[in-house]
């Protein structure tokens, strides 16, 4: 749903920027490519790599599904989504990429590279390049994001897929964002929520702009597209574990782990900003919170 909104702040769909040419977006993605790489063997020299409980199963997730008394597709489980450890497959392989744990972050700095480079293309065609300079140096400077890429996590992958839906949907391609809608879908319970709400943009976009039938049929496209990730996990839930919804209400799923517990800020906004606050220092620093504040100052008193 940011890009209406973007393009709402960009002017009328004819003004807006034209497509990123070849080379600023080359020289972003080399940039991300060489901070990916640093941080990814600063954290390896360190031994860090698999500091995440949820990184080593993860890696074993994969690696079962290769070596294990029943190797296969079934080795995926119910719980987390398939993409990711379908990507460390060819490096969980290798014993010593396993074992390091490299065999999960070479596909997660992957997905940071990629996810910056849409980023970087989808904020020049909306507002430039000096802004899409900033939010790339934004996005490839997060400490956490930096740590998270060279680890076998989910989410740099995710943003991937995220950053391309943002971009595809921008340059009016609904088969390009529906397949990057499918990949973030099997990467992140996150995605299944965004497909309904693109669909929908692809509809608003096109009856602004007085093209009823062919924003229905981007959005049918998209949404046909997209809706293939949810379908094909509940279909794989349901071949190898007789419940569909084994993901949600399997031993294993969130829901399972969670129990009845509730979550300190139910209910507490004061408890809640708490959470979110501590959660933000800690994860970007005070330098950057400050400074994204302030940002969040300076777009409220442009606007104002």
């Amino acid at each position: 749903m940011l890009a209406p909104v973007a393009r709402r702040a960009g002017g009328p769909a004819g003004s807006q920027a034209p497509a990123s040419p070849v080379l600023p977006v080359a020289l972003a993605v080399g940039l991300f490519v060489l901070i990916s790489a640093a941080a990814l063997t600063l954290f390896h020299l360190r031994g860090q790599t698999i500091l995440y409980g949820d990184a080593e199963a993860h890696l074993n997730i994969a690696r079962r599904a290769l070596d294990s008394r029943t190797p296969g597709a079934a080795q995926l489980g119910t719980a987390w989504l398939p993409l990711p450890h379908l990507l460390m497959l060819p490096f969980a392989a290798q014993d010593a990429l396993w074992r390091s744990g490299l065999a999960g972050a070479i596909p997660a700095a992957a997905g940071f590279v990629i996810a910056g480079g849409f980023l970087f293309a989808a904020t020049r065609r909306l507002f430039g390049g000096a802004a899409a300079f900033a939010a790339a140096g934004l996005f490839a400077l997060n400490p956490n994001l930096l740590y998270l890429q060279s680890s076998a996590m989910t989410e740099p992958i995710f943003m991937a897929g995220l950053t391309a839906i943002l971009y595809y949907t921008l340059a009016e391609r609904p088969l390009a964002a529906g397949l990057a809608a499918l990949a973030a879908s099997l990467t992140r319970y996150e995605g299944w929520f965004l497909i309904p709400f693109v669909a929908l943009y692809f509809v608003v976009s096109g009856l602004a702009a007085s093209a009823r039938k062919q924003a229905l049929a981007r959005a049918l496209v998209f949404g046909a597209v997209a809706s293939l990730g949810p379908l094909l996990w509940l279909a794989h839930n349901r071949w190898h574990f007789s419940d569909a919804l084994a993901f949600y209400l399997g031993p294993y799923s969130a829901r399972a782990i969670q129990g009845s517990a509730p979550y300190p800020g139910k209910g507490d906004w004061a408890q809640a900003w708490l959470y979110f606050r501590s959660a933000a220092v800690l994860c970007l620093g005070r330098p950057l919170a400050w400074l994204a504040l302030a940002g969040v100052a300076a777009a409220l008193w442009r606007r104002a």
